[in-house]
Formats: structure tokens, C-alpha cells, sequence
């Protein structure tokens, strides 16, 4: 199979729409898939690995699949294909070991592949007629990495497809959790060298994840552009690199890779457990993760760029938070009582002072936190997957990120009052390590806790109803304290 033309796999499209439809990535329900986009990549004996962009709707996906006439000798170790075309078994590239091989290699240091072909100008989702168009796949290498031994796929993302890659030689915990390499970190997670040059020259051999964006955003995707900003800081998992496919209408991130740290643990899962068997953590503990989220905003707004809340600024965010008030509103008929406290909440912040916007996780909880030997480790800085990715690069309040940490400490707590203190006293110790904060945005913050029960209120109702006496209750408790 050589670089043809992307209407020579038309015909493939029917075969995958069965996969397609299925994978917890795809947002809809069409099925009706339209190649936009093949690229050769890398071909070995009997197997090939070509990119596809697959549009489906008005939602564009990343589909890198494997072509292998045969599988031979190698049919034990081989999933199952997704679909079989012409005298081509086609698996997704994820699943197969080749495949993972030549995804890693485009960060670390494979070749440039060039060629292939895209759509109009209008996006790759369009329905205009397909026109030839060179495409690229480029790599963007931070530090060197050792041969991996062995890869396997995780099968807990939703949006996005994620590969674990072992490291090369047994690494002491500690040693996983802080790259596994020479001159990457100490102990404590503080980098020897902020110097780029040293950094490249870095060869790691912990363990490592790769991110697949399935949905592609033309644009620089948040999860690359902020975790690279902060890979130095310890705050985040060392950043390996990440790979874009260049096209004639733009560029958008399709890959990143990270140091993986085997021997972390899930937050969320860390602090209902203890919370379950009366052991909770240490407060000190949640007073360290609140000066960890204050030293990741203080580095982003230094490194990116900030702007002024102008009036224009503060009224479109003000306007969406009323949006979202009246949508829990309509949903939950039992808070139309509460709109007028609502509202004034809302309101206090018309005079006060705010800080400049600047750039934040966007989507901070419990689940985007891990606890490691080095201490609280921050991922996903993609926020909401599901809307559009200028917004989620906008500028925004950084007391956002605080909201949706203390509304978690609160989802961790439960409905009933056994754990309230323990939520009070928890959300206390995280404040005080984020830092003392004025009168104004003590404000600010009350009204972005509100926006944020009243966000969880709405998507519980259409999606988890049992859940909704949860945010029911921190609402109750934010219009109180305003009281």
C-alpha cells in the first residue's frame, strides 16, 4: 500500500462505522464515516501503519489503524481486528504492538513523515469535496528516552486512548516516580537544571504514557501547551514530547508523552478509601496540595500571557454563570426559590476588585491528582474535553481551579453529615496552603463555588439523578455562609 490518494480508502469507511460507533471516544451516534485524511507513517514486513482523520457528523477523530495482509507467526499475540478490508486485517494502532512502536516513535525521535492529503480549507469534518494537500506528522522531542520492553493500552479513558510503555530496566519506586533517569529529578521532585539543552540531553528510562487526542482540534491543545510549561516544576509529570499533524488549514496536537508514575495513586480513590475506613489523611497533607495549585498557577501566569478583567470580560463570565443558574434551574424546580440569593452572589462581585485572567487547568478535581512519593502530581490540563478548544484556552479566573478542588472535597464527602467536618476542615487546610486571600476574592470564589453546585446540579439531573442531593447540599451551604 503506497501513498494513494485518500479516495482509494473510501471504501473503508463502511468497514470501520461498526468499530466506530462503538469506541467510548466517538461522541455521536451517525455512523456514517468520512476518510478526510491518510498518511503513510511506517511499514515493515507485512504490516503498515497509515493516519486517518475520520469525520464523522461535524466531529473529526484520530484514528491511526495497522494494515497487515498476514498476521503469520504473530496471530497469538495480536488483538482481534476491527474490520477487514480488501486482503488488509485493519486493527486500531493502539492495540497493536507495531503500532504502539511507531506512536511512541514519533515523539521520540522517529522520522518525519510527510504526504497524504486533506480537505478544504472549511476543516477536516467538512463535506466539500476532498482536494490534494500536503500533510505532515512532526514530532517535538523534550528529552531522549532508553527502548521500552513492552507497551499495553489502558482501557479507562473516554475521550482520548492512552499507552503505557515499561521502563527499559527495573526502577526503584522512587526512581519511577521521578523519570528513572539520571539528572531529571531528585527525590523531591525538583529539577536540577532548567536549561533546555540539558533537558533534551536527558535520557530517560522510567516508565512512559502516550496520550492519543482522538478528537482533533486544529489548534494547540492545552494538555501539551501548559503541562510543557510546567514540566520543571515537579508539579506535573516530566513531559517526554508530543507530535502534530500540520496541515494547509493549521496544526493540531495528536500526541503526548510523560514520565508514568507506576506506583502513584488516584486521589479521589485515596480519600474516599480512607474516608470509608475512618483513617483520613493528614491535614498537612491537603495544605501541600494547596501550595502545589498555587505554585501551577503562579508558573503559568508567569510563562503565558495574562490579561486584564476588563468590564467586557467580567460581564461575559458573569452572563455565563446565569446561563448555567437558570439551566439548573429549569432542571431542579426546587431551587427557583433560592434565584433571587442566587443572583445577588452573583452580583457582589460586580464591586470588587479582580485579579487579571490568566491561563488554568480548567477542569480541577480530585480525579486529576495523584499522590506519589514526591508528593501531589497534577494531570489533564486538557479541561472539559467536550467544549470548544478556544475556549478552553481563554484566559480565566485562577480561583476557578480553587472552586472546583473545594466542590470535589465536597462530592468526596458524600450527601450525609458523617464526613461534613472533615469536608469543612479539608477545604480549610487547602485554602491555607493556596495562600491568604483578600476580601474581594473571597468573593469572587463564592460565586465561582456557586457556579460550580449549580453546573454539578444540571449534569446530575440528566445524567446521575442519585447524585443530585450532593451539590443540593453545597449550594444550601454557599448561600448560607452569604448569609
Amino acid at each position: 500500500m503506497n501513498r494513494e490518494p485518500v479516495e482509494s480508502f473510501a471504501s473503508l469507511a463502511p468497514a470501520l462505522a461498526p468499530w466506530m460507533s462503538a469506541a467510548r471516544w466517538h461522541l455521536g451516534s451517525t455512523a456514517t464515516p468520512k476518510i478526510r485524511l491518510a498518511l503513510p507513517v511506517a511499514r515493515a514486513a507485512g504490516v503498515e501503519l497509515h493516519w486517518l482523520v475520520i469525520a464523522d457528523g461535524d466531529v473529526a477523530y484520530n484514528t491511526p489503524l495497522t494494515f497487515r495482509q498476514s498476521a503469520g507467526d504473530e496471530q497469538a499475540v495480536l488483538p482481534a481486528p476491527i474490520a477487514a478490508w480488501e486482503n488488509w486485517e485493519i486493527r486500531d494502532a493502539t492495540d497493536d504492538p507495531f503500532g504502539q512502536e511507531q506512536l511512541l516513535r514519533l515523539i521520540t525521535g522517529g522520522p518525519v513523515y510527510s504526504g497524504g492529503t486533506d480537505s478544504s480549507a472549511a476543516g477536516l469534518a467538512d463535506t466539500a469535496p476532498i482536494r490534494e494537500e500536503e500533510a505532515t506528522l512532526a514530532s517535538h522531542r523534550l528529552c531522549a528516552v532508553q527502548p521500552r520492553t513492552s507497551a499495553r493500552r489502558l482501557g479507562r479513558e473516554q475521550s482520548n486512548t492512552s499507552i503505557v510503555y515499561d521502563a527499559v530496566s527495573p526502577v526503584s519506586p522512587a526512581a519511577g516516580e521521578t523519570g528513572g533517569a539520571a539528572g531529571s529529578r531528585d527525590a523531591t521532585g525538583s529539577p536540577p537544571t532548567t536549561d533546555a539543552a540539558a533537558t533534551a540531553a536527558t535520557i530517560f528510562a522510567g516508565p512512559i504514557i502516550l496520550k492519543l487526542f482522538r478528537v482533533l482540534h486544529l489548534g494547540d491543545n492545552p494538555d501539551v501547551e501548559l503541562q510543557q510549561v510546567l514540566s520543571d516544576s515537579g508539579a506535573v509529570p516530566l513531559q517526554i514530547g508530543s507530535a502534530q499533524l500540520l496541515l494547509h488549514t493549521g496544526h493540531a496536537d495528536v500526541l503526548t508523552a510523560q514520565e508514568f508514575l507506576p506506583t502513584a495513586s488516584d486521589a479521589w480513590e485515596s480519600i474516599t478509601t480512607s474516608l470509608a475506613t475512618g483513617r483520613p489523611l493528614p491535614r498537612e497533607e491537603f495544605v501541600e496540595l494547596g501550595r502545589t495549585t498555587r505554585r501551577i498557577h503562579s508558573i503559568l501566569a508567569a510563562s503565558l500571557p495574562v490579561v486584564e478583567a476588563t468590564a467586557d470580560k467580567r460581564l461575559q463570565l458573569q452572563d455565563s454563570w446565569a446561563q448555567r443558574a437558570q439551566k439548573a434551574i429549569d432542571l431542579v424546580p426546587e431551587l427557583a426559590e433560592y434565584t433571587d440569593a442566587i443572583a445577588a452572589i452573583f452580583a457582589a462581585t460586580q464591586s470588587v476588585p479582580w485579579p487579571p485572567l490568566q491561563r488554568i487547568h480548567g477542569d480541577y478535581h480530585l480525579g486529576q491528582v495523584l499522590r506519589s512519593a514526591r508528593g501531589w502530581v497534577v494531570l489533564d490540563f486538557e479541561g472539559e474535553p467536550l467544549r470548544p478548544l478556544a475556549q478552553r484556552r481563554q484566559p480565566d479566573l485562577a480561583l476557578r481551579d480553587v472552586a472546583g478542588m473545594l466542590r470535589s472535597f465536597d462530592y468526596a464527602g458524600g450527601a450525609g453529615s458523617e464526613h461534613q467536618e472533615w469536608v469543612r476542615a479539608t477545604q480549610q487546610a487547602f485554602l491555607s496552603g493556596y495562600g491568604t486571600l483578600s476580601e474581594g476574592h473571597k468573593v469572587l470564589l463564592r460565586a465561582l463555588e456557586l457556579d460550580k453546585a449549580l453546573y454539578e446540579v444540571a449534569y446530575e439531573a440528566a445524567t446521575r439523578p442519585a447524585w443530585i442531593p450532593i451539590p443540593l447540599a453545597g449550594i444550601h451551604r454557599i448561600l448560607g455562609a452569604a448569609d
